[in-house]
């Protein structure tokens, strides 16, 4: 089986573009940057196109995207270099969409292949950025002359490596290693193996770099960027991950193979043995905004779901959120979605003054069954609950969760579903059961070996 062993050149043959991949792409960009040179031209625009990105830095994997980035003089204001930008984008790309990071750009699709028009400001290296995007051209010009194409190679399988463990990508979604960071990691450990060495055995942060400009940052990785040596360029990193990348690579050095960079390959099915829980899906059409705003929209919804749950009396499991082009997905597991009928309320010390007024606030309550009476200094009453129930529980506080700011204004709109049956049907429920973070082996594999 090609996954049990380690074989390079399988690896490159599946996941780098061919031949004639390779020269597709760059005919469709040489045309677009032709084109986009004559439009310039035509407007008097004091500008020049140019191709970024992993493509032309030649450490893209097969089937990857094209950008285009516009590089605009600095002497234009901001609406003229992104209403330009937008111009030249939408005629290249009638039937194009409009996208946002922090400038506005078009995205579009020639022979199949997808490609982005993005307009930025030219600026020098360690010099004041107006955004993050006008760097990119920097981080390519800089890529193309410090790596050679040795380390391109290694670069790619680190991103390989990442992909198959699910943190490639800074996007918050992922918050994960760039390709950028990637390359930056093998320009300073030279080859793939030696960094999986290093940060198998790492304790604590990753920081490369000299001290006196990696200490500014707490960031879990820091990576100073050697075009803007203010910057961290691994800041989008989080914890969770790196902690994931030193759990696998742990495990590739006790096992190199195939499978630690196969990022196609499914992984093998959990046992669907009846979990015995409660579950419930809630969901929302998702609106027409980007994924890095909405991200953080649905785990911040998922943590207070989760503050829902334990303050009612629930024994939270798990969560987990998916978001789609056409749905936002929240997961919520629980011990058991139905509560007892009592609920035993704990009230202060007996010391404490507050005590008597906590007394009062129970003592004709019409949900009062029990009580007060006084356990190890404590004063308790127990009551009946006025709902049993997670659902209802959900729906009477639902006006007071936060779901943020852009989740908040579709409260209406939420459909909420707790049969069984009906969540098994759905993609999330299946992501959530083979949800793996660090992706490895079978045991069985891993014993053998």
């Amino acid at each position: 089986m090609k996954e049990d062993k380690l074989d390079l050149e399988y690896i490159f043959k599946r996941y780098l573009p061919d031949r004639f991949e390779r020269e597709k792409k760059e005919r469709i960009s040489g045309e677009i940057i032709e084109n986009i040179k004559s439009k310039l031209e035509k407007m008097g625009v004091e500008a020049e196109p140019m191709l970024v990105g992993s493509q032309s830095r030649g450490t893209e994997l097969k089937n990857s995207d094209l950008d285009i980035f516009i590089v605009f003089s600095t002497k234009y204001s901001r609406k003229e270099m992104e209403d330009a930008g937008m111009e030249i984008g939408f005629e290249i790309f009638p039937e194009g969409t409009a996208k946002y990071a922090e400038h506005p750009y078009v995205s579009g699709i020639m022979e199949g292949v997808k490609v982005d028009i993005v307009p930025c400001f030219r600026v020098e290296m360690n010099r004041k950025i107006i955004s993050s995007v006008d760097r990119t051209p920097l981080h390519t010009q800089f890529m193309r002359n410090a790596m050679d194409d040795e380390m391109r190679k290694e670069a790619i399988l680190l991103k390989l490596f990442m992909k198959r463990q699910g943190i490639y990508g800074s996007e918050l979604k992922t918050s994960g290693f760039s390709g950028y960071v990637c390359e930056l990691i093998i320009l300073k450990f030279k080859r793939f193996n030696s960094f999986i060495e290093y940060v198998s055995n790492l304790k604590g942060r990753l920081i490369i770099g000299d001290e006196d400009r990696t200490s500014k940052f707490n960031s879990p990785v820091v990576i100073i960027d050697p075009v803007d040596l203010g910057r961290n360029a691994a800041a989008a990193v989080s914890e969770g991950n790196l902690s994931i990348l030193k759990t696998a690579a742990k495990f590739y050095n006790l096992n190199p193979c195939n499978f630690f960079f196969t990022f196609d390959e499914k992984i093998d099915r959990i046992n669907r043995v009846e979990r015995g829980t409660y579950m419930c899906l809630i969901r929302w059409k998702r609106p027409d905004i980007i994924d890095d705003i909405l991200y953080p929209q649905l785990e911040l919804s998922e943590r207070n779901l989760k503050t829902l749950c334990e303050t009612s009396g629930f024994h939270y499991i798990n969560g987990y959120v998916n978001l789609d082009g056409e749905n936002m997905e929240i997961l919520i597991e629980m011990e058991s979605g139905h509560l007892n009928r009592i609920e035993k309320r704990e009230g202060p010390p007996v010391e404490n003054q507050n005590s008597i007024s906590f007394i009062r606030k129970y003592l004709d309550s019409d949900r009062r069954s029990r009580g007060p009476y006084v356990e190890n200094g404590r004063v308790y009453f127990d009551l009946f609950r006025d709902e049993t129930y997670f659902k209802d529980i959900f729906f009477k506080n639902i006006q007071k969760i936060n779901f943020g700011h852009n989740i908040n204004r579709l409260k209406g709109e939420i459909i909420f579903e707790d049969r069984l049956e009906k969540i098994r049907e759905t993609r999330i429920y299946e992501m959530f059961l083979n949800f793996q973070r660090p992706v490895l082996p079978s045991g069985e594999y891993l014993n053998k070996n």
